[in-house]
């Protein structure tokens, strides 16, 4: 009977080593693909502010590859450099599902340093839709962290965002005090290249309070610490500052000049925010410039580039990501269904050194208890027994495994489906926000051009203007001009509505004031209706009219 026993326990034995090996090479494969996963996180982060299309590209393979095995820091991590990819093409609303998919997974692991960073860009999010208050909330968090951690790192991040809440909150003081904290830090740790991106906000506060020389020291600190073609995105917004300060010392050609490379410069990294900063102050310039005209089309540029060229572009290379994603997708399952062949092949050669060495063993056995060949033969039927029972178990948790592998799967898919169809309905939410935004500042210099209402005061005792457009903008206009005695007055009405009716609302306005400047110059009379037809006749040929058949665009007046 110890015999017996003894013959059981090496069976045992034998199978635990066979286990304990292949715990080791599984423990060893998952730890590659690991590295693999952080490999391709790096990569996107530092392509974040020079090339984002390829950035995505890095992203997109980490996270399929973290799924696949289960490494949820490297999924925490792959969703925070996703959402700061698209936070700075300008999908805010894509870059908040990321973080918040980043935030629930590290908090459900236990995983402290993404939870911080996840808390930090979701604060950052926050700044660039100027929601100060909700962005200190979550910066608040990332200090709790940062020192419970002890990353220093993580909790500059958080002071100078908490320094650029309070810039927006126009506390430029208490935004300097945090901003110096990270600058601190920084310095201690030797982070030169992010001390520039410091030195940048800095400069920000004192060009708040209209301390130019400040600013201007501070932004040369950046030049000094950042080399720009690593951060092409900071030396957008670095143009962007001085183009500020241009204007602000009545520079208004070297302003046009940083504003302009600004533009250029963030069209090369596809910055949404960027493109329609630069906009919005090429617009400012010319109008500062009395180039109403150009302001009004700086203005609408900024709609027709992201309606048009800019969304088709980005629809194709997003496109173009989306593919070769995939195809790196397909590439890793056929890495890891390789792998998957490689164990069980070397399973198939366990099991038949198993087997050999259970019929050596068995052999020794039988010839040392010969004289118990009744009762060994009794063993020898049970053992073969359980030997099928547990085939046919083996059999059937195989069957079970590839029938629950079909069925994830499928769920995979749909919920993949469902998350780009959320995707694509905020996608034209966004849109439709933004062209209502554009279209209202529109409305904004539309008015600009309407006679001011001091030079109503100085011409009429007693007036009124009614003047209320169906669609924001429209093609109604009002005009008055007054050069020494007489009084010229006019009220039109364009063709179209909205857009079309205010662009000719512009040129009509712009045509006007040509008129009346060609009367003054020459010092000469001229009653209304020989203005009107001359007005007729430069709006035909303003509108390229050459016969009967074309549009008759013009306007009542």
């Amino acid at each position: 009977m110890i015999k017996q026993f003894f013959l059981i326990f090496l069976i045992i034995t034998f199978f635990q080593i066979i286990k304990a090996q292949e715990a080791k090479e599984n423990t060893s494969s998952d730890s590659k693909l690991e590295e693999k996963v952080d490999y391709y996180n790096q990569q996107a982060w530092k392509l974040r502010n020079k090339n984002i299309p390829k950035g995505l590209e890095y992203v997109k393979t980490a996270l399929s590859l973290a799924d696949s095995i289960k490494y949820f820091k490297g999924q925490a991590a792959a969703h925070n450099y996703k959402g700061v990819l698209y936070r700075n093409l300008g999908f805010y609303n894509l870059a908040l599902v990321e973080y918040q998919k980043a935030v629930d997974i590290s908090k459900k692991h236990s995983i402290k340093k993404e939870l911080g960073y996840g808390y930090n860009n979701l604060g950052n999010l926050y700044l660039y839709q100027e929601l100060p208050d909700l962005a200190i909330n979550h910066l608040k968090n990332v200090i709790k962290i940062a020192n419970e951690i002890n990353n220093k790192d993580m909790e500059a991040y958080a002071w100078q965002n908490i320094g650029r809440s309070y810039l927006l909150l126009n506390q430029p003081d208490s935004a300097r005090y945090f901003i110096n904290k990270a600058i601190q830090i920084r310095k201690e740790l030797k982070l030169f290249e992010k001390l520039g991106v410091s030195y940048k906000y800095l400069g920000d506060t004192y060009l708040a309070e209209g301390k130019y020389k400040e600013a201007d020291q501070a932004y040369a600190m950046t030049a000094k610490m950042n080399p720009f073609e690593n951060d092409i995105d900071l030396y957008a917004d670095y143009c962007l500052q001085k183009a500020k300060i241009s204007i602000a010392k009545k520079e208004l050609e070297q302003a046009v000049k940083w504003a302009e490379t600004s533009l250029e410069t963030a069209r090369k990294v596809h910055t949404l925010f960027r493109i329609k900063s630069a906009y919005e102050i090429l617009s400012k310039i010319m109008a500062l410039k009395s180039d109403y005209h150009k302001a009004f089309l700086y203005a609408q540029q900024a709609l027709i580039y992201r309606d048009s060229l800019y969304n088709e572009q980005i629809s194709k290379r997003i496109q173009s990501i989306e593919f070769n994603s995939e195809q790196q997708k397909k590439q890793t399952e056929i890495m890891l269904l390789k792998k998957d062949l490689q164990i069980k092949d070397a399973n198939n050669e366990r099991n038949k050194l198993l087997l050999l060495g259970l019929l050596i063993l068995i052999t020794v056995f039988i010839v040392a208890f010969i004289g118990y060949y009744k009762s060994r033969e009794k063993i020898k039927k049970t053992n073969e027994a359980l030997l099928a029972k547990n085939k046919e178990i083996i059999e059937k948790n195989e069957q079970l495994k590839e029938s629950s592998f079909e069925l994830s799967v499928q769920s995979q898919n749909l919920i993949e489906l469902n998350n780009k169809l959320e995707d694509q309905k905020k996608t034209l939410i966004k849109r439709q926000n933004e062209i209502t935004d554009s279209i209202q500042y529109a409305s904004r210099i539309q008015a600009a051009l309407m006679p001011r209402e001091d030079l109503f005061k100085e011409i009429f005792k007693d007036y009124f203007v009614f003047n209320k457009a169906r669609d924001i903008v429209s093609g109604d206009f009002l005009w008055l001009k007054h050069h020494n005695n007489d009084i010229y007055l006019a009220v039109a009405d364009c063709t179209g509505h909205g857009v079309s009716g205010a662009f000719m609302s512009v040129l009509g306005i712009s045509l006007l004031n040509e008129e009346i400047h060609h009367i003054i110059d020459k010092g000469i009379n001229i009653n209304t209706g020989e203005i009107l037809d001359n007005l007729r006749l430069r709006l035909k040929d303003a509108l390229r009219q050459r016969s009967i058949n074309d549009k008759k665009d013009g306007l009542d007046i």
